[in-house]
């Protein structure tokens, strides 16, 4: 048995449009040197080339810590490269000297597993390393240090006869850990009884992604392992504008093998009251309600779909009803799990919340703003010309992903330095985007919809800790902080902690 190893660099083409040939070569050159430098160090031979790689290994652990380093490798060049792993029975037949010097490889690979490990690696996203249930099995323990090995259930491969269990290699506590989506020759399946179900075909209301999804991987991995490991009720929280629906929908494409009675997005900004909720709950699961209590109704409808997950986006104005709505549910249906996103904690038994914070000013932040960039201007590419200008402007913005996205579909008339120079008027500059809700097409009215759901007293505090430059204490609050203008308002520190759950203040430790 042979561990096979396939590798293709991402966007290959669009390096070479964006950089000219004459660069290109000499990253490819360097990309060469330090692949083949590897290849010696772990024992492999180099079976071909094109935009990637084809190895052969005979130990499987030797394969996975090359994959890890060149990965590593690539990432210093400014590229990334999808990964596949096979181990698996095959004929070795060498060519001829003739033949060689002709430009044939030196040395053939016959057998099934060459057409697996190169479905596995078409599968994988760029950056991502996925390995076989056999290539797994022959790694065993030999998991490379401080690596760690998930499993991303079973896919059916073009011209494989049986599903294929499909692991991912990965940095542990650092790799998203997402399973791939379908690809022309690979689709994920679940098993239906005897029969093997396309995962596409599980009941969704999803709507498609308009563009490429950027970032965080930490907390679609910390979303993963907490339903995983049981959790029935996750609100993911954060202030508007975080990306808090995005991460929500993304979890729902990515793993909806996991939930074979579907998954269900209700969309309750429109909502104000218990008949909101179930109206957009039922329109959500694409059920009428009858003259009945409609909770009730919902009730029965989610327990009939099974192991499912209902995401209930926007619940922040409609809090107060989630006793009777959702805590309802949760009791009826013990088989569904529920995904909600809030500016304002629920206050729930079993409830686990998920804060999100604003993407890494040094990563996810100018990857965010270059993509949706390219959006505006094909041509556009990040270097040593405008990188600190990008760096900036992703600053002032607090790495707030609404406010990154807006601020990079200038770029059609601004370059990022003339950006940069005009951020001192956030509000201004930053609207205007076709396509988004209402409450999300400019900053400014991202701001308002937090604001608007805020009592009086919370509003008139919230107010006067904006004199504060920075952190600050919660003694210093209660010496600056009035709300006496209202007689029902709690003590300051009362106040405090409602703008800490409402995402308006962020509490550190």
């Amino acid at each position: 048995m042979h561990t096979l190893l396939f590798t293709d660099v991402e966007n290959s083409t669009r390096f070479h449009e964006a950089f000219g040939d004459e660069r290109a070569a000499a990253v490819w050159t360097a990309h060469d040197r330090r692949s083949r430098d590897l290849l010696a160090r772990h024992g492999g031979r180099e079976i071909g080339r094109a935009d990637g790689l084809f190895l052969l290994f005979d130990r499987t652990a030797d394969a996975a810590s090359y994959a890890l380093e060149y990965r590593a490798a690539l990432a210093e060049l400014g590229l990334s490269a999808r990964v596949g792993i096979h181990a698996g029975a095959v004929t070795l037949r060498a060519n001829a000297a003739s033949d060689i010097a002709r430009g044939a490889n030196g040395l053939e690979i016959d057998g099934i597993a060459t057409p697996i490990a190169a479905r596995i690696m078409a599968l994988a996203r760029g950056g991502q390393i996925l390995m076989s249930a056999a290539a797994r099995a022959a790694l065993a323990a030999d998991v490379p240090a401080g690596a760690a090995v998930v499993a991303h259930g079973h896919y059916q491969l073009k011209g494989i006869e049986s599903p294929l269990e499909i692991h991912e290699l990965g940095v542990r506590d650092v790799s998203p850990f997402v399973p791939p989506a379908d690809v022309d020759k690979a689709y994920r399946v679940v098993r239906d009884g005897d029969l093997w179900r396309p995962v596409r075909e599980v009941r969704h209301n999803l709507p498609p992604e308009r563009d490429a999804f950027v970032g965080r991987g930490m907390e679609l991995r910390e979303l993963a392992q907490r339903l995983s490991h049981g959790a029935r009720l996750v609100t993911i929280l954060g202030p508007g504008g975080m990306g808090k629906t995005r991460l929500a929908r993304r979890y729902g494409s990515a793993w909806l093998g996991d939930w074979p009675g579907g998954v269900y997005f209700c969309d309750l900004s429109d909502a104000r009251s218990i008949e909101g909720i179930a109206s957009a709950t039922a329109s959500a699961l694409a059920v009428p309600l009858g003259r009945h209590n409609p909770v009730v109704q919902l009730s029965h409808v989610i327990a009939g779909r099974g192991r499912c997950l209902v995401v209930l986006d926007n619940f922040e104005q409609v809090v107060a009803h989630a006793p009777a709505t959702l805590s309802r549910w949760l009791d009826a249906a013990p088989a569904a799990v529920f995904v909600v996103t809030s500016r304002e904690r629920l206050q729930l038994p079993g409830e686990q919340v998920l804060a999100i914070e604003p993407l890494a000013l040094d990563g996810d932040a100018i990857d965010l703003f270059v993509e949706r960039a390219r959006a505006q201007r094909p041509a556009f590419v990040l270097d040593e010309a405008n990188r600190t200008a990008v760096a900036e402007v992703v600053r002032l913005l607090d790495g707030l992903p609404l406010a990154i996205e807006l601020a990079a579909a200038r770029v059609s008339v601004f370059s990022p330095g003339e950006l940069a120079l005009r951020m001192r008027d956030r509000f201004k500059w930053l609207g205007g985007m076709r396509g988004a809700s209402q409450r999300q097409a400019t900053l400014l009215a991202a701001i308002d919809w937090s604001w608007a759901l805020l009592t009086a007293w919370e509003q008139a505090a919230l107010a006067q800790c904006s004199t504060f430059d920075g952190a600050f204490a919660l003694e210093a609050a209660e010496a600056v902080v009035d709300v006496a203008s209202w007689p029902q308002a709690p003590p300051v520190a009362d106040v405090v902690q409602a703008l800490c759950d409402k995402s308006l203040l962020r509490a550190s430790v």
